[in-house]
């Protein structure tokens, strides 16, 4: 049975009190807890969102005679209205080299002749209609080995395998709507025209990518070792995440953050390649690094925010181990910081699991049949991040994980105090007609002191509201006019999600 437990409310002006499940948002803007432009408080700390891990994971694996290693794979995933079906692009080392240690390339277990030639890699394409059976159709477009029956949608020659794909939901040209980013063979080499070595590239489905429409973004000045991902935001154009390496203290403290930084560009036109020089968004410490970043947001929250899942590697750690992190922005991608440094958002598996050592998401994506659930796809390794180890080398998988669109993180009272003072700043949101405030509440663990106080400055009048589940709920207050600002107090186990005025 689910913990009983009560929210008691102080509000000026308060007409009527109820709630509702979270599916039943209606779009109007939400304010996430831990939006600090409109949230302040004392005596909280953050709290991690429930992530809940697919209980029949892995979804897939290397387990075709040209997916020789994956390494990270860097996967990437959305879902096609036109086709009905969820696309997973992932990368490959389609050949090896001799000079990459044994279980990397090819992977811990692989089970086929080793091919001769020259090492390789490619982008390859899973689908599926239900988002957890995956198919690799045989796609027919390019030869590895002698056979075109395989799921290659690029090959890209000798190259890093880091390229990332997005659905641009916005574009009006059907020819693309698909749009890819990341690294490309340099001139001389591959099978696309010389250019180089990163690049963009755009199509009709996601399969079909035609080398015409390959754009040179030199102008970014970034290495591109990294999960390479783009987006697009109407208030700033596309942006592109890739990296950069430091190495010395003079512009980039290497001592202090090592060597691998997350950039940012920006472009406010997709195929001219007049891209910013890549800026430094996102660092770790010396001896927790950040390898990738994968920013998203769910279009009701308000503008500018993202949150982000951050890669960082153990780099002294001889297990080799790369945890996925939350991390977030307020200004468009410009700074990012870690939610709860050294604390997993979706953590690895035990040292016997697929997942036990290195994991590195796609960009999360709306449930396409429940906008209040999001998908988390990752890479999910076993085995070392460079190999060696107890393993002797990695295998990779692809799996399934779930979070709350709007309970990704929340606020809750700290290990120092009783109650949590909490304010939210309502001004710029408030418009003509409304009157209902809605809080997003849930709790951790259980207790008989849950709940929260709210006031609006200093007349207060007192209701209650029993709820009946542990899963966080909508709290809908109505009001007489919309305050400036609402004031709460929270107790105990009470956590704050989210906010919202219709």
């Amino acid at each position: 049975m689910a913990e009983l437990y009560r929210i008691w409310l102080h509000v000026l002006g308060l007409t009527s009190i109820g709630f509702f499940s979270p599916s039943s948002a209606n779009g109007t803007p939400v304010i996430l807890a831990l939006d600090s432009r409109y949230v302040s408080c004392q005596g909280c700390q953050v709290e991690l969102g429930p992530v809940t891990k697919y209980e029949n994971n892995p979804l897939f694996g290397e387990d075709k005679p040209w997916e020789m290693a994956w390494w990270n794979t860097y996967p990437t995933v959305a879902y096609d209205p036109h086709s009905a079906l969820f696309k997973l692009w992932y990368n490959s080392n389609t050949n090896c080299s001799n000079t990459r240690p044994n279980g990397m390339c090819p992977h811990l277990g692989y089970n086929y002749t080793t091919p001769s030639g020259k090492p390789g890699s490619a982008t390859l394409l899973a689908t599926s209609k239900d988002g957890i059976h995956f198919d690799k159709p045989n796609l027919g477009q390019y030869s590895w080995q002698g056979s075109k029956n395989n799921n290659i949608v690029l090959d890209t020659g000798d190259c890093d395998p880091n390229r990332g794909i997005f659905y641009d939901s916005q574009e009006t040209d059907p020819n693309s709507r698909f749009k890819l980013f990341g690294s490309f063979p340099r001139a001389g080499t591959g099978n696309l025209k010389p250019g180089s070595a990163l690049g963009t590239m755009s199509s009709a489905d996601g399969i079909v990518w035609e080398k015409s429409t390959y754009v040179a973004v030199d102008s970014m000045e970034v290495n591109a070792d990294t999960a390479n991902n783009a987006l697009y935001d109407e208030d700033v154009g596309y942006m592109a995440f890739s990296r950069f390496d430091c190495r010395s203290n003079g512009h980039c403290n290497y001592s202090s953050w090592g060597t691998r930084r997350e950039t940012r560009s920006i472009n406010k036109e997709w195929t001219n390649g007049n891209w910013s020089k890549g800026v430094e968004v996102l660092h770790g410490v010396v001896g927790n690094e950040s390898y990738s970043l994968v920013p998203w947001r769910a279009p009701s929250w308000t503008p500018g925010l993202y949150f982000g899942i951050g890669s960082f590697y153990a780099t002294t750690d001889p297990e080799g181990h790369v945890y996925c992190e939350l991390c977030q922005s307020l200004d468009y991608g410009q700074t990012w910081t870690r939610v709860v440094p050294g604390q997993s958002f979706i953590p690895l598996g035990k040292s016997t699991d697929f997942d036990s050592h290195t994991c590195y998401a796609a960009p999360p994506i709306l449930d396409p049949s429940n906008s209040s659930q999001t998908k988390l796809y990752y890479a999910g390794g076993h085995g070392p991040h460079s190999g060696g180890g107890v393993e002797h080398g990695r295998r990779n998988y692809i799996a399934l994980a779930s979070v709350g669109t709007n309970t990704i993180a929340g606020l809750k009272v700290d290990s120092d105090h009783v109650v949590a003072n909490v304010t939210i700043n309502l001004q710029k949101f408030k418009a003509q007609g409304q009157t209902r405030v809605s809080l997003l509440l849930g709790q951790k663990g259980k207790g008989n002191q849950t709940g929260v106080h709210i006031g609006v400055e200093d007349k207060l009048t007192s209701q209650h509201l029993t709820i009946t589940t542990d899963l966080p709920q909508w709290n809908d207050l109505s009001f007489t006019s919309i305050p400036d600002r609402i004031h709460i107090k929270l107790q105990s186990n009470t956590i704050l999600y989210a906010v919202r005025i219709s």
